[in-house]
This record gives structure tokens, sequence and C-alpha cells, in this order.
């Protein structure tokens, strides 16, 4: 496997050269992306197929698990703050030559994130079903949720860790390690899936429990492959005995750029929490619509995501080496490959959207109503893979500030703002939620066109 190839110890040079041409940077671009969409939709898989495989149960399984999504996305929002700020160091320091700020940046990042992701992990369990109860779901849900939960709060300190080894490898583009890793992290969650949910190959049959245990099995073990990755010296990035420590000038540093980010997620799960508990209101069967639906698109927005990891590196390495013009060359390119995908996904999700809404249920009701809503949604693909490329781009300088800013309005005032309007006011269902999620995104998308244009981006001190 190329991941532990000896020329790994001056990877990706693709990305460092002086004068690329355009068809050049257009393949830097896919051979740094593609590792990422892959990797991203492994991990979204993880969910979906969760999803998938308790869906016989009923529409009760499906929003049990929804109800968990804000609590566990709140609780992964504060290391944002180190993951971004850790990447964005280590694409910078990449950039200057600096390979032991980008070794002490990892170190760091991982050590306190192994000890604060178990501190608060050991919390939430203890107060499980008040985390998932607040959520708004009847007490049927409110119970199998806290069940799921619970078990995915004992693999969470793995999955934590797990992405602060990705966040390093990221920022010297080395995509493809933590593409094995959820490869593997979701063959173990499909494999304990068939054996834990409904009790296959002599294993007990623990329901919604089973699916918990085989997602937190997934962690642990995409951890460890993540550890061994950079145990070994053959890279950029790795472990040694002189990374034992935390150095507090470079988590200072790191805290800088992704303090903002963390600050921009917790807002957001404000915002998001505010949202769900309106869509909960409108009964079982939406919710697991709207459920579906999320699960659904956090497949495809995975694209977006994926050529941002890659505009965040080409930008951050390039500011590094005092070369502005190629950082906004690859983010303006990044945008354009990034929107010709966006465009082929909406398609298939317009084009089968039935035949994929009945993957996940079997109520008609609820294939019917999910299967409308993933239609609207399928035409705002393109507007959602822009905000993700130039907001990544704008991370990537070290402009988190103002992501930061456009996300908070955005999430915690237009958002709940727009539900409640659409959903309560004028009771356009779980149709009107998702109106209101796409004039968000529309601001969103505008906000950060204009802050890039400015150019304001490029004089940011990492």
């Amino acid at each position: 496997m190329a991941l532990f190839s000896k020329k790994e110890k001056a990877p990706h040079n693709f990305m460092l050269k002086d004068h690329p041409t355009k068809r050049e940077i257009r393949w830097d671009i896919f051979r740094m992306a593609w590792p990422s969409a892959l990797e991203m939709i492994l991990v979204s898989l993880c969910g979906i197929v969760d999803m998938m495989m308790v869906g016989d149960l009923g529409s009760y399984a499906i929003t049990a698990i929804g109800l968990t999504n804000q609590p566990k996305f709140l609780i992964l929002a504060l290391f944002q703050a180190l993951n971004v700020g850790c990447t964005a160091l280590v694409a910078r320091s990449r950039g200057e030559g600096r390979q032991d700020t980008a070794n002490t940046a990892t170190s760091s990042n991982l050590i306190i994130s192994i000890i604060l992701s178990i501190v608060l992990s050991t919390i939430a369990y203890f107060f499980v079903y008040n985390l998932v109860g607040i959520m708004g779901g009847d007490a049927q849900a409110t119970y199998y949720g806290a069940l799921y939960f619970k078990y995915i709060l004992i693999g969470m300190p793995f999955n934590i860790a797990g992405m602060a080894i990705t966040a390093a490898l990221r920022g010297v583009g080395n995509t493809k390690a933590s593409l094995y890793m959820n490869m593997t992290a979701n063959l173990v969650n499909v494999f304990f899936n068939y054996c834990l949910i409904y009790g296959n190959l002599g294993f007990p049959q623990l329901g919604v429990a089973g699916a918990a245990i085989a997602t937190s099995l997934g962690f642990v073990i995409a951890f460890f492959m993540g550890l061994f990755i950079l145990l070994r010296k053959k890279q950029y990035v790795y472990l040694s005995r002189e990374h034992k420590s935390i150095d507090k000038e470079v988590v200072r540093r790191m805290l800088r750029v992704g303090t903002p980010t963390m600050v921009e997620q917790l807002g957001m799960r404000v915002g998001q929490f505010i949202f769900t508990r309106i869509v909960a209101g409108l009964g079982t069967v939406a919710f697991a619509a709207h459920t579906i639906t999320i699960n659904i698109e956090s497949l495809s927005f995975t694209t977006g995501q994926a050529f941002g990891v890659a505009s965040t590196t080409f930008v951050g390495q390039n500011l590094g080496r005092k070369r502005p013009d190629l950082a906004e060359e690859y983010a303006r390119e990044t945008n354009k490959v990034g929107f010709a995908v966006a465009v082929l996904i909406g398609l298939l999700l317009f084009t089968f959207a039935h035949p994929i809404v009945g993957l996940y249920a079997n109520e008609a009701e609820v294939i019917a109503l999910t299967a409308q809503v993933l239609t609207f949604v399928s035409l705002t693909q393109p507007i959602q893979c822009y905000y993700f490329v130039t907001a990544s781009s704008l991370r990537g300088a070290g402009d988190t500030r103002y992501t930061a800013m456009v996300l908070l309005i955005s999430m915690m005032i237009l958002r709940p703002s727009l539900a409640f309007l659409f959903v309560i006011v004028m009771n356009f269902g779980v149709m009107g939620a998702w109106f209101g999620i796409t004039l968000e995104q529309c601001f969103r998308a505008v906000m950060v066109f204009f802050r890039f244009r400015s150019g304001k981006w490029k004089l940011m001190k990492v």
C-alpha cells in the first residue's frame, strides 16, 4: 500500500510546483480530493448503515438515532478548535519547511484530545437521558436514543483521537491514510451490525444498542490504525519520544486559528438544537423523514467537504511558501471542479429519490414524505458545495473569525427563525423546515463569496 511507502519521507511534492498549469492544478485537486471524498463517504456510511439496518425495527428506531445527533455533534464541536488549528498550522509549517513545528502540533493536539475526550464522554454518559430527552422526542424514541448514545459515548474518545490524527495528516496532504482508517472502521461496523442488531452468527440480538456497539468498535480499530501510521517515521508528520508533552506555544497558535471555528460549531449546535426541537414537534413520521433526509444528504455533501479539505491544504501550503497567487488559483479551480461534481450528485438524487429512500424505511408514509423532501434537496447541492469549498479556503488561510461569524449568524439566528416561520407560522411541515435550510445556505454562500473576493484572507497570520 502506498500509505506505507518508503517515499513517504517527502510526500505530495506535486503541490509545491512554482508554475503549475491549470491542467496540473486540476489533477492535483483530484488527487487530493478523491481520498478525502471516499473517506468522508465512509464516515457518513457509518451512520447510514446504522440507520438502514435498524430501519426494519420501525420509525421509532430511526428517530432514536436521529435524536442523538445534536448531543454527539455538540461534544465533537469542542474539538474543532484544535483540529482546524492543527491542520492549518501543519499545512503552513509544511510550506515553510518547519517539520519540527508540524510534529509538535500533531502530538500536542493528540494528547489534549485523548485527555479531554475521556473526561467529557464520562460526564455525558451519566447524563445521557437528559441529553437525549431535551431533543423533544416521545418516550419510546428517547429511551432507545439514550440506549444507543450510551454505547456511542464509550467509543467516542477513540473517535476523537482518530480525528486528531487525520487532522495532522491532512495538513501535509496525506488524505489516503484516513481513507484506509475509515474504510476498515466501516467494514467492522457493517459486520458487527449484522451480528448484533438481529443476533446473527451466534451473537446476541441487541437491536439499536447493537448498532451503537458496532459503530464504537469501528472507532477503536480506526484509532489504532492511525496511531500505527503516526509511529512510523517514514512520513512528514510522526510521533516519537521527543513528542510526549504539550507545547503551550504551539497550542496557543492552534487555538488562535481554531477557537473561532469551535465557537462557530458550538453556535451551530445551539441553532440546530432549536431547529430540531421545532421539527421534532411535527411527530414521529415527519421527524423520521427529516432524519433520513439529513442522513442521505450527509453522503452527498461529503463532496463539498472533500474538495474543502483539498482547498484548505492548498491554500495553507501556498501561503506558507509566500505564493498567495497560487493559493487563490488553487481555491478557484477547486470550486470549479467541485461545482461540476455537485451538479452530477444533485441529478442522481433527483432521479433516484424513491429507490434511495426505500433502502431506509418500509413505511409508505415515511417513504413518500422523505422522497418529496429529498427531491427538493437535490437542487441545492451546487450551493452547498460552493460554501464548503470557499469557507475551507478561508480557514486554510487562517481567516476563521469571519467564517465563524457567518455561521453563527446563519445557524443561531437565521435557520431557527426561518424554521419557525415556515413550520409553525405558515404550517408547511417538514418541507418548510428544508425551505428554511436552503435560504440559510444561500446566505452563507453569498457571505463567503464576498469575503474571498476581497482578498483579505491572504494577509492572515498563523
